[in-house]
């Protein structure tokens, strides 16, 4: 629904803040997940939420 709440909204600074910095994109995945960089880099549907300039 677009909200951003609870330990997520520190993440979400911090992509915020990469964004800001000139960074392309920015991801949140679940490390605790075998492969987890590998599944939202490397796959069409990903598994995290991609932060983008538009």
């Amino acid at each position: 629904d677009g909200r951003v709440e609870g330990g997520m909204i520190p993440k979400v600074q911090s992509c915020i803040g990469a964004l800001e910095g000139g960074v392309g994109r920015a991801h949140i995945i679940d490390g605790r997940r075998r492969h987890s960089i590998i599944l939202e880099l490397c796959t069409h549907a990903g598994i995290g939420t991609e932060l983008a300039h538009e």
